[in-house]
């Protein structure tokens, strides 16, 4: 815990500053939908276009969350979604914790406009239930799993040589390419969410963790998964 947090305090301000710079022109970040927190009156929308009357589906909740698709008519557990809709595959949507959080390319005066596979977007309307994280902020925030994908190199380029990661199995972020914003300079870490929370890793050691950069991002593709649950 400590950890995250000096990383937190010591690289957001140069988050901010390339936000400002346009790093993220092309994602923005994602959108946390708290789709948890529904009550039984409440009901999310999501739009073909940034138009309330074109609605692609809602999402409510009576004992367990659900959807209804409005062109079909067709209605089932949110968790179902892909059995029935083939195109609705947000990247970072996992139903059976109830996380619902599309990634973002754009921010209109009314409307967030979605990605719900690698080429369709949609719409969501802008209101305090639907809150805006930026990647700059989720890179800091929260460890990367180390896919199977997932390449480490010594240098921002595919080709480069590629780091040994020991038995590490996180990444963690530590600052930007400022050439590239496709890529990130990241330490290997070890899996510690089982383990007791005291960090006896000593100076030394840390300093020897593997390091190195990956391709996080791609256009419009993001190609790594953050580490969020056990």
């Amino acid at each position: 815990m400590t950890r995250k947090i000096y990383i937190s305090l010591t690289f957001f301000p140069l988050c901010l500053f390339l936000f400002a710079t346009e790093a993220f022109s092309s994602p923005k970040g994602w959108i946390s939908m708290k789709i948890s927190e529904l009550g039984k009156s409440d009901t999310l929308h999501i739009y073909n276009s940034p138009n309330t009357s074109d609605k692609f589906i809602s999402i409510f909740t009576t004992e367990k969350v659900r959807f209804v698709h409005h062109k079909s008519g067709k209605e089932d557990l949110l968790a179902n979604i892909s059995t029935h809709l083939n195109s609705f595959r947000p990247q970072f949507f996992y139903p059976e914790y109830s996380i619902l959080n599309p990634v973002c390319i754009e921010i209109l005066p009314l409307f967030y406009k979605i990605k719900i596979n690698k080429s369709e977007f949609k719409y969501l309307l802008r209101n305090k239930r639907h809150r805006f994280e930026s990647f700059s902020y989720l890179l800091v925030q929260n460890d990367i799993l180390l896919g199977t994908k997932l390449t480490v190199h010594q240098q921002p380029d595919l080709l480069s040589k590629r780091v040994d990661l020991k038995d590490q199995n996180l990444l963690s972020f530590i600052r930007f390419n400022r050439k590239d914003s496709e890529w990130i300079y990241v330490e290997a870490i070890k899996d510690t969410w089982f383990e007791e929370p005291e960090d006896t890793a000593s100076e030394e050691e840390k300093s020897k963790s593997p390091k190195g950069w990956i391709r996080w991002r791609k256009g419009n593709d993001i190609l790594i998964h953050f580490r969020l649950l056990p």
